[in-house]
C-alpha cells in the first residue's frame, strides 16, 4: 500500500486543487521545473531495443463498486491463463470486507489515451477472504498485497503486510487460499523478516519489517515450483530506507511451493528514490511488484519444457516494478529485469548490513514516463503497484499487464496498462552485463 492522495505525473496532470487559478498553475510549473532540474539519471543501462510495446490501458471511473462495496486498492494481480484474472485490494477491512476481485480484460478494447475508459475491464465476482479460523478478516486485521495463482493446484498464494506501529504490530505472512477465498494454510517466514525491539520500530536495535514497507511482492516460478517473495524497503537491520541518497537491499526470499520450506534469498537493490523531493517533504522508492519469467504464455512450449531442470547457475529471473513517489510532483514508475543468476544466497544471514554482497543483476527495462499515447500526449501513470502475464495480444505475442492500487483516495484511479513483450526477456537477462 501506498498512502498519499497525490499521485499524478508532474505539470500535465497537476491535482484539481492546484490548477484552479493562474498563480497556483505558475507555482506548481515553477515547483515542477526545480524538482525536474534535480532528477538523476538512471545509473542502470537500458537493455537493447524496445521489448515492451505500449498496447494502450483502461482506468475505471471514480465510485465504481460490487456487491455494494468500492472497487480500489488493487495492488496485486495475476492471470490463470484460461481467461480470468484475480486481483486483490488492500483494504484492511476498512471499507468492506478484506477480498478479491474475478475479472477479464479485453485487450482489444484498451486504448492508447488518457481518457481510454473501461470497457474492456468486466469485474465478474467478489471473493471474500477468510482467516483460518473461518472467518472474514477483522477489521485492521489484515493488508493484503500481492497475490498469485497456483496453476497446479487452482488456489491463491497472497502476502499480507503486516503493520508495525505504535497502535499495533501485525506479522507479515505468505497465505494461500482456495478459489472462494477459503484460507488453506500459512506459510511460515524465516525469522529476519519477524518484527523484533520496539513496536514502532524506530529503535537503532530493532529488527524485520517497516511499517507501511514490508511485503509487497509475490511470484511463482511454475517449472521450479518456487514462489518468492519481497519486502518493498529493505529491513531494519539490512540496511536503510529508499531516500533520494540511498538504496535500499531488499531480500528476495523463495520457498519451495509444494513443502513451504524456505530456500534461497538474495539481494535485490531498490533505487534512490527517481525525483529528490523539496526540504521537509515526503518521497519513497520501494520494489511493489515481481513476475517470474516462464509463467503462462510468455515463452513457447518448447521452452517451458526445457525449463523442468533446475539449473541454479541458470538462474531465476523476474520482471520487478519500483515505484517512485515524490510530494507533491508525482510517481515515476519503472520496470527492471533482474536475475538471480551469481547473486549471494543470505538466506543463512540474519542481517546484511555491513556485508560484502553480490546483488541479483538488474537493468532496466522500461520507464513508463517514455510510453506516449495516440494523440502525442504522454501516458498519465498512477500509482502502479500490479503485474501479471496476460493473454496473447491481438498478433499473438505474450503480454504484461499493470495495475494501480487508488488507495481509495477521490484523487487517483484504477489503471490497468497493457504492455506487449516483443523482445526476448530470458535472452536479454542472462547476456553478458553491458
Amino acid at each position: 500500500m501506498f498512502q498519499t492522495s497525490v499521485v499524478r505525473t508532474c505539470i500535465s496532470q497537476a491535482p484539481a486543487h492546484v490548477v484552479r487559478g493562474a498563480s497556483r498553475r505558475l507555482s506548481w510549473l515553477l515547483s515542477c521545473l526545480v524538482a525536474c532540474s534535480m532528477v538523476v539519471p538512471p545509473a542502470l543501462a537500458q537493455v537493447p531495443g524496445d521489448p515492451l510495446r505500449y498496447l494502450g490501458q483502461q482506468t475505471l471511473p471514480r465510485g465504481l463498486a460490487l456487491d455494494g462495496v468500492p472497487i480500489g486498492g488493487l495492488s496485486g494481480l495475476d492471470y490463470d491463463g484460461a481467461g480470468t484474472f484475480h486481483a486483490i485490494s488492500d483494504d484492511r477491512s476498512q471499507y468492506g470486507p478484506a477480498r478479491f476481485y474475478s475479472l477479464t480484460l479485453d485487450l482489444t478494447r484498451f486504448r492508447r489515451s488518457n481518457v481510454a475508459g473501461m470497457d474492456g475491464v468486466r469485474f465478474t465476482a467478489t471473493h471474500v477472504m477468510r482467516n483460518l479460523l473461518g472467518a472474514p478478516w477483522p477489521k485492521w486485521g489484515v493488508d493484503p498485497e500481492g497475490i498469485r495463482f497456483d496453476p497446479k493446484t487452482g488456489r491463491l498464494l497472497w502476502v499480507d503486510e503486516g503493520q508495525r506501529s505504535a497502535a499495533r504490530v501485525l506479522r507479515p505472512a505468505l497465505r494461500e487460499m482456495a478459489g472462494d477465498g477459503t484460507a488453506v494454510r500459512d506459510i511460515a517466514l524465516p525469522a529476519p523478516f519477524m518484527p523484533g525491539g520496539s513496536s514502532a520500530g524506530t529503535d537503532p536495535s530493532d529488527r524485520g519489517i517497516r511499517d507501511n514497507l514490508s511485503l509487497e511482492s509475490l511470484a511463482i516460478e511454475p517449472a521450479r515450483r518456487r514462489v518468492w517473495i519481497a519486502n518493498e524497503n529493505a529491513l531494519l537491520q539490512d540496511g536503510p530506507a529508499a531516500t533520494a541518497r540511498d538504496a535500499s537491499p531488499v531480500r528476495v526470499q523463495s520457498f519451495d511451493l509444494d513443502s513451504g520450506k524456505a530456500g534461497p534469498a538474495h539481494v535485490y537493490i531498490v533505487e534512490p528514490v527517481v525525483m529528490p523531493p523539496l526540504p521537509g517533504l515526503f518521497a519513497t522508492n520501494g520494489l511493489t511488484a515481481l513476475v517470474a519469467l516462464g509463467s503462462h504464455a510468455e515463452r513457447s512450449a518448447d521452452a517451458r519444457a526445457a525449463d523442468t531442470a533446475d539449473d541454479p547457475a541458470e538462474g531465476s529471473v523476474f520482471v520487478a516494478i519500483e515505484r517512485s513517489f515524490t510530494a507533491p510532483f508525482g510517481v515515476s514508475v519503472r520496470l527492471y529485469l533482474v536475475s538471480t543468476r551469481g547473486a549471494t544466497d543470505v538466506s543463512t544471514l540474519p542481517a546484511l548490513a555491513g556485508r560484502a554482497l553480490q546483488p541479483m543483476r538488474k537493468r532496466l527495462l522500461l520507464d513508463l514516463a517514455t510510453l506516449v499515447n495516440d494523440d502525442g500526449s504522454t501516458l498519465a501513470v498512477d500509482n502502479i503497484e500490479g503485474i501479471s502475464w496476460g493473454p496473447a495480444s491481438p498478433t499473438g505475442r505474450p503480454t504484461l499487464i499493470l495495475v494501480s492500487d487508488n488507495n481509495f483516495s477521490n484523487t487517483q484511479v484504477t489503471q490497468f496498462i497493457a504492455l506487449e513483450v516483443v523482445g526476448d526477456l530470458h535472452a536479454i537477462a542472462n547476456a553478458a552485463p553491458p
